[in-house]
């Protein structure tokens, strides 16, 4: 509840989607800022019921289907429908400012979600050049204690799956599964939250290029 009530307050939300495979997850994750600067972030994760093998999984799968953390859908992916059924409800509910996607699997259904919603779109290319800014600041916010979740398991798990990948000659950070865990470590809602917290950085950006207050650690001020 403490959580839920900030995104009903009229404030502009970011959403960032991933589509998992055919055993992954799927993830909304809807980001707001707080007059404080604080982030937050709401979570929507999405199983296919034949797809992600629940029982076998290294995670509390089951708990947290039965504590309503994630949703089972019928078949083995989850289906357009339900994607849109999960954004209509929150659409509904608060103001999506814009809906961050991977160009390379969402196309479709960006069309269908724009067909039927008036909310803008946003591709966000799964490149180093578009995680590293990001990634560290959503980084900062958790050691900063500025970072809200709606204490979602499954994030808090997958988040925890994530390591950042430096590229050797850029040097730019990017958000990859812990090689040293297996594949059933999911990252999937990691990686959507990282992609909102993105589409608002660059939007409060702007064409100032100024870095907004909250995506900057207390002790640059003092710098």
């Amino acid at each position: 509840a403490e959580v839920w009530h900030v995104f009903k307050e009229g404030r502009p939300i970011w959403a960032g989607f991933d589509r998992g495979e055919f055993d992954d997850t799927t993830a909304w994750v809807f980001t707001t800022i707080d007059d404080d600067g604080v982030v937050w972030q709401w979570p929507v994760i999405l199983v296919a019921e034949k797809g992600l093998r629940i029982k076998k999984a290294n995670a509390p799968y089951e708990t947290w289907i039965a504590n309503g953390l994630v949703t089972v859908a019928p078949g083995e992916f989850v289906s357009d429908d339900i994607i849109i059924e999960k954004l209509s409800w929150m659409l509904e509910t608060a103001y999506v400012y814009q809906i961050s996607y991977d160009p390379n699997d969402c196309k479709s259904l960006m069309g269908k979600i724009q067909g039927q919603h008036n909310v803008a779109t946003n591709k966000f290319p799964q490149f180093p050049t578009q995680y590293n800014e990001p990634t560290k600041i959503f980084v900062r916010l958790i050691r900063e204690h500025r970072y809200r979740h709606p204490m979602n398991g499954c994030f808090s798990w997958q988040v925890l799956n994530m390591v950042g990948k430096q590229e050797t000659r850029s040097g730019y950070i990017m958000p990859h599964k812990d090689r040293t865990k297996t594949r059933q470590k999911k990252i999937d809602s990691g990686t959507a939250g990282i992609m909102s917290l993105g589409a608002a950085l660059m939007h409060e950006t702007g064409r100032g290029g100024v870095m907004p207050a909250w995506a900057c650690s207390p002790s640059d001020d003092q710098n």
